[in-house]
């Protein structure tokens, strides 16, 4: 499919995308596409935390907020091929598919907005003076959908029960199911608009450093001298924002490794690694890498050592590898 649709798009065919026999059988272009990108952003968070030998508190709700947004778009769907009659039973209680599909998916999309509400939460706590409002307000719209998807599940779990339990017929629970998700899909699709446009308008940090700084526009009209350890401090987050060192790389795929002690695993290791030094001159920087890790590394030694068996029982089989890995 994805090979079919390059090329129509490439010569321009709308009817070759849109009429598509994996369109349509995905409840349509827009809830493939939420697929598509919710999987593409959790491969990228998963691959990256592959090669990683630890992740922070906020890369790790990132990576969670990632994948449970992915299996939520699954679930949207896979309800979009449900039918309405569609229903399953426990023991001689009959509920529809769709109100459990339903709360599924709320369940999947609440906790993955928790997930993400905790990062925002952290950028806002670790910035250094001044909050970018956009920023602060996407944290607040996670709240609002932490709220309305909160909302959805509640909506597909009590129908789903009611019809198990007898006390509404499976027509009735689908019916109050589909009647409540109108409003609630109505305030999903609002607040994911203003979410994209919050995310769009979210400054960069030296953005946000340039319109409160000491000698930004908005700053203008205060004539009062300005503290020394305030200037200092501000001239201290530019030297930060500037000349602090980025490090970036690309994983490779995954190979099988077969050796003495473990045959047919998979494993992912960095194919590329940049280190990137902002206004450093090539003729007075002196860069010294350390990596550390084990060159015979292996599922099977890991469980040795766990284990307090084998050679490196009770010792740190790590050592400097970067004269081995460095070409």
């Amino acid at each position: 499919w994805v090979n079919t649709t390059g090329k129509a798009i490439g010569r321009g065919h709308v009817s070759k995308i849109v009429d598509s026999v994996a369109v349509k059988n995905s409840g349509g272009l827009i809830a493939l596409t939420a697929l598509l990108l919710n999987s593409w952003n959790a491969s990228n968070y998963l691959a990256q935390a592959g090669v990683l030998e630890g992740m922070d508190e906020q890369r790790i709700y990132d990576t969670a907020s990632a994948k449970l947004y992915a299996g939520a778009a699954l679930v949207a769907v896979i309800d979009s091929q449900v039918s309405k009659n569609a229903r399953f039973s426990i023991g001689l209680a009959t509920t529809p598919l769709r109100t459990l599909l339903g709360g599924i998916l709320g369940a999947l999309s609440v906790t993955a907005a928790f997930n993400e509400f905790y990062s925002l939460q952290l950028q806002l706590e670790n910035a250094q003076g001044s909050i970018d409002p956009w920023l602060k307000m996407r944290r607040n719209i996670v709240g609002g959908q932490i709220v309305t998807w909160g909302a959805v599940a509640l909506n597909g779990v009590v129908f789903t029960l009611r019809a198990l339990t007898g006390n509404l017929s499976a027509a009735m629970a689908l019916s109050r199911f589909l009647f409540w998700m109108g409003p609630l899909n109505f305030l999903v699709v609002v607040l994911g608009v203003l979410y994209l446009i919050a995310w769009y308008f979210q400054q960069k940090p030296m953005q946000n450093f340039l319109n409160d700084c000491c000698w930004s526009k908005s700053r203008a009209r205060d004539l009062s001298p300005i503290a020394f350890d305030t200037q200092q401090g501000e001239l201290d987050r530019l030297y930060g924002i500037l000349y602090t060192p980025r490090v970036s790389f690309e994983s490779a795929e995954p190979k099988s490794v077969m050796n003495a002690l473990q045959s047919g695993v998979m494993t992912t290791a960095i194919k590329t690694l940049t280190i990137d030094l902002p206004g450093a001159e090539p003729s007075n920087v002196y860069l010294d890498i350390t990596m550390i890790g084990n060159p015979l590394d292996t599922l099977a030694m890991r469980e040795r050592i766990k284990s307090g068996e084998g050679k490196y029982a009770g010792e740190e089989p790590m050592q400097d590898i970067g004269d081995c890995w460095i070409h």
